[in-house]
Parts: C-alpha cells; sequence; structure tokens
C-alpha cells in the first residue's frame, strides 16, 4: 500500500459521495436509486477502511513521543468522530427508511456527506503525508 493508491482508493469514495449528494438533489426522488448508490459507497468505505486503517494507526503510534504525536493523536480522534456519525447514519438509512422519509434522508445525506468530503481529505491527508514522513509508507509504488 502506498500514498497513491490510497489517494486512488479515497477519490473513489469521494466520487461515490458527489452522486449520492447529487441524487438528493434532483427534483424526481430516486430511493431505489440512491439505496443502490448507498450501498455502493459502503462497500467503497469498508474496502477503503481496510486497508487505511492499519496505517492510519500505525502512523499515531510511531508518531508517539515525537513532534508529530499531537497532529496525529488529534487526527485519529477526528477520524473516529466521523466514522462514529458515518455508522450513526447507515443505521438510520436502510433502503425502507429511504423510501419511508426521502426528505429527510436527502438532508441528512446532504447535512453529512457535503462536510465529510472535505474532512476526510483533510484528516487522511494529515495522517497519510505523516505516514510517508516517518517511513511507514512509500509516496509510490
Amino acid at each position: 500500500m502506498n500514498y497513491e493508491m490510497l489517494a486512488i482508493e479515497r477519490a473513489e469514495v469521494q466520487l461515490a459521495i458527489n452522486r449520492l449528494i447529487a441524487m438528493t438533489r434532483m427534483t424526481r426522488p430516486d430511493p431505489v436509486g440512491a439505496s443502490q448508490n448507498l450501498l455502493h459507497l459502503v462497500k467503497l468505505v469498508r474496502r477503503h477502511l481496510a486497508r487505511a486503517e492499519p496505517m492510519v494507526y500505525a502512523t499515531a503510534a510511531a508518531a508517539r513521543g515525537g513532534r508529530h504525536e499531537a497532529v496525529a493523536a488529534a487526527s485519529l480522534n477526528a477520524l473516529a468522530a466521523l466514522k462514529d456519525e458515518w455508522c450513526d447514519y447507515l443505521y438510520r438509512w436502510d433502503a425502507s427508511a429511504i423510501t419511508a422519509d426521502w426528505p429527510r434522508f436527502a438532508d441528512e445525506t446532504r447535512a453529512l456527506l457535503e462536510p465529510l468530503n472535505d474532512r476526510i481529505r483533510s484528516e487522511l491527508a494529515i495522517l497519510f503525508s505523516l505516514a510517508v514522513h516517518l517511513g511507514l509508507m512509500p509516496a509510490t509504488g
């Protein structure tokens, strides 16, 4: 795993987020399509976290006791909060809930996912850059 590959995966996740957000803005609700897109996003996030999380924790551990410890710890805490928000969202919104309350789903989706793009980009950039800096991960393959 290298920084370049993680960045590509992160871009795929962000594209899927943008697609789902766009669906919530359509004049004609599409709960079935949104449910399918949400499932696709879940798969992308799960795959990305399976590859990225070990590096995130290794980076935080390597930074302990050094000048980057505070930055790594803050980024780790922010990512944990993101995961909690994501899990809460997924708990509330399965296919039947999306169909039953499209307006609320659309509002909550935008409220969570619009700022999430920036937060993911920021937090992971910090941790992955630090991983490269600490020699835990190569920048390219």
